[in-house]
């Protein structure tokens, strides 16, 4: 009975609703000590009642679930206006506040492009002249190189020919003192020859003076000798002497 009466509020509802009377909250079904106080009086109750009862029951608590649902909805569509409102009033701070933004943004896109080319300009200007630095640097380096090697070649060539000549003067300088010391080793070998031949000269010269001293001694002896014979014999009464006796000192 309950499934069929549920059944048909569903469907017919407002009509069922119109033509059932409203009860009291209170009014629900009898207790069983109400019944058992009152036996006389079970008998004399209706059929419906205790369905009726609980389809007020049920009508009750549907209602307190329409004005739930009711209130709900109707504080859910406060809410939406109030989420609408503050929307369209954020949409509309947020299209105020993107003007500026935008304009700052697209300033700082331009500002941007130009930095970037004025950056890729002063790059490609820093790359070519560099590139110009670093072929002048090395075209500066290359004759500072062949310079020095021109100037090594040149002191090479300079050292080579002092050496030679440094080698040629010392060979002359060398052969020079052996002329000198050969001549004068042959100097020598000549002055000590010569000494000697003197020497041997001398004692020669000296040896022939000592002979003709010694023969002239000689002769001299001899003549003093016969010189003193002759006087001793022609003045011997004379002195007193004999013939051979005296000579001079």
């Amino acid at each position: 009975v309950c499934c069929s009466l549920l059944s048909l509020r569903s469907t017919n509802l407002p009509a069922f609703n119109a033509g059932v009377p409203a009860l009291h909250p209170s009014s629900t079904l009898p207790s069983l000590s109400t019944m058992q106080a009152y036996p006389g009086s079970a008998s004399e109750m209706h059929p419906y009642d205790a369905p009726y009862a609980i389809i007020q029951s049920l009508r009750k608590d549907i209602a307190d679930l329409r004005a739930m649902l009711h209130a709900e909805q109707q504080q859910r569509a406060q809410e939406v206006e109030m989420l609408k409102a503050e929307v369209n009033m954020l949409r509309s701070a947020t299209n105020t506040d993107l003007s500026p933004l935008q304009a700052a943004t697209h300033k700082l896109q331009v500002d941007l492009e130009t930095l970037s080319s004025n950056f890729s300009k002063s790059m490609e200007e820093f790359r070519s002249t560099s590139r110009q630095n670093l072929s002048q640097l090395n075209s500066m380096l290359q004759d500072e190189i062949r310079d020095r090697k021109q100037q090594e070649n040149v002191r090479d060539s300079r050292d080579k020919s002092k050496d030679s000549e440094w080698k040629a003067s010392f060979t002359n300088f060398k052969n020079e003192f052996n002329a000198h010391q050969q001549a004068f080793n042959s100097f020598k070998d000549e002055s000590v020859n010569d000494v000697n031949n003197l020497t041997h000269d001398v004692e020669l010269v000296y040896d022939s003076l000592m002979k003709v001293t010694s023969a002239n001694e000689g002769i001299e002896t001899a003549k003093i000798i016969t010189s003193g014979g002759e006087n001793g014999n022609g003045n011997g009464s004379k002195y007193g002497g004999s013939g051979n006796g005296g000579s001079s000192p």
